[in-house]
Formats: structure tokens, C-alpha cells, sequence
């Protein structure tokens, strides 16, 4: 309607450094627009009433530059995507006034940093069947080392999977977090994944990747004073916890002396990634560690395994004497996290005893 009470919208836009681009008469500005709901409220409203506003706050200084015009759509999906990586529609703002707070103006105040980090694939090795192992490095001449992380956390990856389009997954260091001159990243390939399916197929030694520092709230706790340390998981959902793993043996050679138990689940013997890296740990970590190995559905050939079936509660409380006295990490299928968080709880272990992903 004609009341200026109606028909605002306020949507909230951010991304990565130069996501907002200005042509070079300095009098139109270009925002991508991605794959969202298709509802597409804010279009629409750009659609029937062209008006609009842009704010553009400045946290590094306390100052805001304020904009207003006019707004079009551009609907060509592939125009979008040659200006924007990923980008479905360009929304084309040309400016009729600035106003310009200085800065001081505000008090928020917030530091950003460009997190991305170009690295080249080192090694791809082969874990098992369906699962590959991508070694990261620093490319030639950059920073020698990367940015540390904590055993549990993940990585951000960008993935081109086409010219004009690239995607973000993350996926879980699975190495040593005290060796910083590469990152690793252990990937099974699902017969659906976009993602997946390009790294197994397309990502070669050489190429160059971009990713972002590592994140995640799921990590080992090495001040903790519980004396058991209980690394439980099931499928793929063993890259985490072998971060930590190794990060264990590292501290039982110092005056650490926590008791830890190992204890995967998996289908068979094809399907069980890392079997010598945890034969070597559990070496190296003498009787520190114990070991437990389920295979749901082993082959003839197999004997890398000490029970036939899913892990259970009962395998767990029967392995680890002292539940008590436990910080318990696992990841794998939400069914096997939630039964055994369920299972473990009925035991009486505190909720806050138990991590997972």
C-alpha cells in the first residue's frame, strides 16, 4: 500500500571478501543471490517496488556507509554463475544518494581476517575400499606451516565441481594435530555424493585446493583428570577420533599415564580403513591401549576383527571396568551415537561424560 508502515523487508546479505562488487562508474552495485527456498519474499518484494536501501556497516573502523536506489533482477542463471561462483541470480543496485557516517561513529568494533588458505593435494592414498585419504600442504613459497587445530575438529573445504560453481563441505582431520605441515582429510565415497564423488574421481596429486582454518567444538580434552579415555566409533565416523588417538599416544609418552580403549565398528575387512595405522599406535602405546574391532558382516578372508556384529553397550561396559571414571568420544551413524549415548546413560555414566560430533 501508499503507507510507508508497510512493505519493508530487511534482508540480512554476507559472504566472503568481495562478495559485494562495484562496476567501474563507482554508480552500481552487484549481489549475488544463491540457491535458497524459492520463496524468493525479498526478490519478489524487489520485483514489485524496485526502491531500495543498502547498509554497509564498517566493524573494523565504527562507521557506515548507507545507500539507496533502485534494483533489478538478474534472472540468467549462467551470467549469475561467471560473476559469482555458485550464484543463481545477480541483483543489480544502481545508487541515487550515499550518506556516510564517519568512523567512531559506532562502538561495535570486530576484526575479520581472510581465513581461506590455498593448499595442494600432497598424496591421495587409499584406506580401504571406499575410503581415500587427502594429504594438504602449504603450496611452495607460502607460510611453511598451517594453522594449528585441535584433535576432533574439522576442515572446510571448497570443492570446484564445475567452471562456475564450487561447493563447501567439511570433513574431519584425521592425523596427528601436533604435525602442522599438512593437513589430513580421509573422505568415504557415497554413491550419491556430489562431493565425495568428485574428490575420488577428480581430485589428483597436484592439484590445489582452497579451504578455510579449522573449526568444531568436538574436540579431546587433554586437561581432563578422568583416568579411562574411551574412543568409540562406527564407519567413517573413525576420522576424528583417530586424530585423537594419535594425539594420546603422543601424550602417554610423557607423564600422562590415562588408560585408553579403541573400539570400531565396521563391515568387514574392505570396509575397515586404518587397520595398520592403529595396529602401530597401539604398539608405540604398549598396554596404555586396548583395541576392539566389530565387523557386522565380516568375509571368510577376514581376521582383523575380535567380535562379529554391531557394537553394543554391553561389549563397551564389558571392555571398560571403570565407566565411571571415562571421557567417552564417539561419531558414526546418529542411530549408533544415540544408542549408545542411551545405553550408556541407563549405565549411569553422566551425560557429561559423553562427546560425540
Amino acid at each position: 500500500g501508499e503507507d510507508p508502515r508497510f512493505g519493508n523487508d530487511a534482508s540480512h546479505r554476507g559472504g566472503a571478501v568481495g562478495f559485494l562488487r562495484v562496476d567501474e562508474g563507482f554508480n552500481k552495485l552487484y549481489l549475488p543471490d544463491y540457491s535458497g527456498n524459492n520463496h524468493y519474499n525479498t526478490l519478489g518484494n524487489v520485483i514489485m517496488d524496485s526502491r531500495m536501501g543498502i547498509t554497509i556497516p564498517l566493524y573494523e573502523m565504527g562507521g557506515m556507509i548507507q545507500l539507496t536506489g533502485t534494483a533489478i533482477v538478474d534472472w540468467d542463471e549462467e551470467a549469475a554463475a561467471a560473476k559469482f561462483i555458485g550464484a543463481k541470480r545477480v541483483i543489480e543496485f544502481t545508487i541515487d544518494e550515499v550518506v556516510e557516517l564517519p568512523a567512531g561513529s559506532m562502538p561495535i568494533r570486530w576484526t575479520s581476517e581472510n581465513n581461506r588458505i590455498q593448499v595442494q593435494v600432497a598424496e591421495k592414498i587409499y584406506e580401504s575400499e571406499d575410503v581415500a585419504s587427502f594429504y594438504l600442504s602449504p603450496i611452495q613459497g607460502d607460510a611453511p606451516s598451517l594453522p594449528s587445530f585441535e584433535p576432533g575438529q574439522h576442515l572446510p573445504i571448497e570443492l570446484p565441481t564445475s567452471p562456475n560453481e564450487a561447493i563447501v563441505r567439511t570433513y574431519s582431520l584425521s592425523a596427528s594435530s601436533i604435525n602442522n605441515e599438512y593437513y589430513r582429510i580421509s573422505v568415504k565415497k557415497h554413491s550419491f555424493g556430489l562431493a565425495s564423488r568428485f574428490l575420488h574421481d577428480q581430485v589428483q596429486v597436484g592439484d590445489v585446493l582452497t579451504i578455510q582454518k579449522p573449526a568444531g567444538h568436538f574436540t579431546y580434552d587433554h586437561s581432563s583428570e578422568r583416568t579411562t579415555l574411551v574412543l568409540l566409533s562406527s564407519g567413517i565416523g573413525i576420522t576424528p577420533v583417530l586424530s585423537m588417538l594419535h594425539n594420546f599416544v603422543e601424550d602417554s609418552k610423557s607423564s600422562n599415564k590415562k588408560k585408553a580403549f579403541w573400539i570400531h565398528g565396521a563391515r568387514d575387512g574392505k570396509h575397515h580403513p586404518f587397520q595398520s595405522e592403529v595396529e602401530t599406535l597401539k604398539k608405540l602405546a604398549g598396554d596404555r591401549l586396548e583395541t576392539q574391532i566389530a565387523y557386522s558382516k565380516p568375509n571368510k578372508m577376514d581376521s582383523g576383527y575380535d567380535s562379529e556384529g554391531r557394537i553394543t553397550v554391553e561389549i563397551l561396559h564389558d571392555l571398560v571396568k571403570d565407566l565411571s571414571n571415562a571421557d567417552i568420544y564417539m561419531c558414526g551413524s546418529l542411530g549408533f551415537m544415540a544408542d549408545m549415548e542411551s545405553g550408556l546413560e541407563s549405565l549411569g555414566v553422566d551425560s557429561k561424560q559423553i562427546h560425540f560430533e
